[in-house]
């Protein structure tokens, strides 16, 4: 009797210890699982501060890099375009003080879009591209039109002048980065993706030639053949396009006589260098005269009357002329 009393008890004893050891190992499971993800949360938190790091240095080292370019470029504008201000109003600090202001409220815009995530310009794009077909039809607005070298492709308002095609490409390189971006698994299909790419591009260029700025036009097709090519979209597309925009081109170019002239003096620039090509002459003079070196801020005749707009689409040739090969 007494063996089997102990024997029961033995066993009890057994059955105590075995449930005892089993309910440790269900809280130490519970405590590792626990353990596990604290750990998983651990690295995920980690990571996003690395991210915001890495995201937050980014951000400054952009907003430096323009700032530089704007700083160095103010200092160029205001030798390019101090002495045709000093002869026009009297003032040589008119145009860079004009364009600071300008620089300063575009940096600003530019820390708080940079800082916008690009979900949202998805969401506003029929927006976007209405406000850029209006900003297109200002120039026809009368009293607001500015007629500039044969273009009337600028606005006047409020004493300020600028040309809407800028924030229409805006609107084009939006609006095509859209359509890539949700027909990423049929680029090759034109009905889905090359059509829709070619009607966005096309109202673009009809826009820019009813204006005359034929110019404006050709960057804006050159801008989606580029965002259509990064994209993957095939060769064989891209080049079918632009060889029948090239056909339409030519027939502009062929069509205006100024246009041909111009063409054709790219080919022969010393042989018209008192017509078509005097602007390409004079800036290749400028450049020239720059040396490796250059001739100093300040120190370039170009801009005293013979270097027509020196302060705006030839500034690049004041900049060779006094900062040099090396400063460019």
């Amino acid at each position: 009797m007494t063996i089997a009393i102990k024997h029961g008890g033995n066993i009890d004893d057994r059955r105590k210890q075995a449930l005892a050891a089993a309910k440790r190992k269900r809280e130490s499971g519970a405590g590792g699982k626990r353990h596990e993800r604290h750990d998983r949360l651990s690295i995920r938190e980690a990571l996003q501060r690395d991210r915001a790091v890495e995201a937050s240095r980014t951000y400054f080292a952009i907003i430096a890099v323009v700032a530089i370019m704007v700083l160095l470029g103010l200092v160029m504008l205001l030798s390019a375009s101090g002495p045709l201000r000093a002869a026009g109003d009297g003032s040589p600090y008119s145009m860079v003080i004009r364009q600071s202001i300008f620089a300063i409220a575009g940096l600003g815009l530019m820390a708080v879009v940079i800082r916008v995530r690009y979900q949202l310009f998805r969401r506003l794009i029929s927006l976007i591209w209405a406000v850029g077909i209006g900003m297109m039809a200002l120039p026809f607005v009368p009293g607001w039109s500015h007629e500039v070298n044969d273009a009337n492709s600028w606005v006047s308002v409020g004493g300020m002048t600028f040309q809407p095609s800028e924030v229409f490409k805006l609107s084009v390189i939006l609006g095509v980065a859209d359509i890539l971006t949700r027909r990423k698994d049929v680029l090759n299909d034109w009905r889905r993706t090359i059509v829709p790419i070619g009607a966005v591009t096309g109202v673009a260029f009809v826009f820019s030639l009813i204006q005359g700025d034929f110019g404006s036009a050709v960057v804006l097709v050159l801008i989606v053949m580029a965002m259509s090519f990064i994209a993957g979209i095939p060769w064989m597309h891209i080049g079918t396009v632009v060889g029948v925009g090239g056909f339409i081109g030519a027939i502009m170019v062929f069509a205006s006589p100024r246009r041909f002239g111009r063409i054709t003096a790219f080919f022969d620039i010393e042989g018209n260098k008192e017509h078509y090509a005097y602007q390409v002459w004079q800036g290749m003079l400028s450049i020239a005269n720059g040396g490796l070196t250059g001739s100093g801020i300040g120190g370039s005749r170009s801009k005293l009357g013979y270097l027509p707009l020196a302060h705006s689409d030839f500034i690049f040739a004041i900049i060779a002329d006094e900062l040099g090969l090396i400063g460019v």
